[in-house]
């Protein structure tokens, strides 16, 4: 299944206040390398959309915004609840509305491997139901490339991972304590909602500090 018609129509007020919302307003950056000092701008930064910020914009008052978009896309007759989309699909969502698609959340709800806990997509293997009728042989490749602004890495453990150069880590603060050369030592704060290293113990959450700041010196 596919929309009949996937153009959207980015006039409408309430897009328009959604791409203002997520793409001029309220995006963080993930700090990648700082400045010089605590007085200088960072040198190198990229924004992301906190998922935790969306999710209030579009479940705020009855999701009177995410009412207004899901009119604005549909036909009164082919409207889908705001609860097919929020909250397992809003990544989703988001992506296709910043890449002029958003129609074709009527597709992604129907399927687990379209969710956002399957994302990131990889734009060389198309998720399975992926739609096949999309008029656009770049559809895959434009969402693949507009995705990682909502897919911010959570922070859950302090395993040696590697990472896609396009994935965002939500560092909101980084300052180099030592080192040099290829193993430099930072210390850096985690946008809150993506910090899953936090415990209730007090001591439990001085150690995932400590080891983080080791960690983070071998992931420059």
């Amino acid at each position: 299944m596919a929309p009949a018609d996937p153009e959207q129509q980015n006039w409408k007020p309430s897009i328009e206040r959604f791409l203002g919302f997520v793409i001029d307003r309220n995006c963080t950056h993930e700090i990648i390398e700082p400045g010089d000092s605590d007085d200088c701008p960072p040198k190198k930064t990229r924004p992301f959309m906190p998922l935790d910020q969306i999710q209030y914009y579009f479940g705020a008052h009855n999701y009177s915004e995410l009412r207004g978009v899901l009119a604005a896309l549909f036909s009164p007759d082919d409207l889908i609840p705001p609860r097919d989309i929020y909250p397992k699909y809003i990544a989703v969502f988001c992506t296709l509305l910043c890449i002029g698609k958003g129609s074709y959340i009527k597709h992604f709800k129907h399927h687990e491997s379209l969710s956002d806990t399957s994302l990131p997509f990889d734009p060389a293997s198309p998720p399975a139901h992926w739609p096949s009728s999309a008029r656009d042989s770049s559809f895959l490749h434009e969402f693949c490339q507009a995705q990682w602004k909502f897919c911010a890495r959570v922070w859950e453990d302090l395993s040696d991972k590697h990472y896609d150069s396009e994935q965002i880590l939500p560092i909101v603060s980084k300052t180099r304590l030592s080192g040099g050369g290829s193993a430099n030592i930072w210390r850096v704060k985690i946008h809150p909602f993506y910090n899953k290293l936090i415990s209730e113990d007090d001591k439990l959450v001085s150690l995932s500090f400590l080891l983080f700041d080791i960690y983070m010196g071998c992931h420059d």
